[in-house]
């Protein structure tokens, strides 16, 4: 873990397990010892149904303990971030293009974004909104962009209402 960036990090309370990217996927039970458990470039994760799930290039990983990992099928985006819905996995990649799944096993196309984005970005989840939020920069012209969904199945532009210079990276939202 040492000399390694965090691409993003969780603590998963069913699993008393800390998972953090570095490009692999490391995990902890108490803050202090590490151990690396999936080799790949990753770069974002999300929580919630049956699994934990890790996307980054063209690839995605799901497990349900944190420590054994899988590798997904369907899954053909150069996904950047994830997040879980509550009834879905979503995952946003740098263009127009979203996936969607129930477990993180097997992944289906879901609706286009509004706008093609740079590789920087956020997805994340809001129990108590009842939906998703992407948030980045349109790849031509670095523009903010957001935007909403209740499950991937479709995405509503929130740009609009982005102050401009808004996103420089990271960004956390809770239940």
């Amino acid at each position: 873990v040492r000399n390694a960036a965090a691409n993003a990090a969780i603590w998963s309370p069913s699993l008393a397990l800390y998972l953090v990217l570095t490009g692999t996927i490391v995990s902890s039970p108490d803050g202090v010892t590490w151990t690396t458990r999936s080799a790949i470039g990753l770069n974002g994760i999300a929580q919630g149904g049956p699994n934990v799930v890790a996307v980054g290039g063209a690839a995605a990983r799901f497990s349900a303990d944190g420590i054994t990992w899988g590798s997904a099928t369907g899954f053909a985006i150069t996904g950047v971030g994830a997040a879980w819905t509550g009834s879905n996995y979503v995952v946003a990649g740098n263009t127009t293009n979203t996936r969607i799944s129930a477990t993180g096993a097997a992944w289906s196309p879901g609706a286009a974004l509004p706008a093609t984005l740079s590789s920087s970005q956020q997805l994340v989840y809001s129990s108590s909104l009842g939906y998703a939020l992407i948030i980045g920069n349109v790849s031509v012209g670095g523009a903010p962009f957001a935007a909403t969904s209740v499950d991937g199945s479709s995405w509503t532009d929130r740009s609009a209402t982005m102050p401009a210079g808004i996103w420089r990276g990271g960004l956390v939202l809770t239940s």
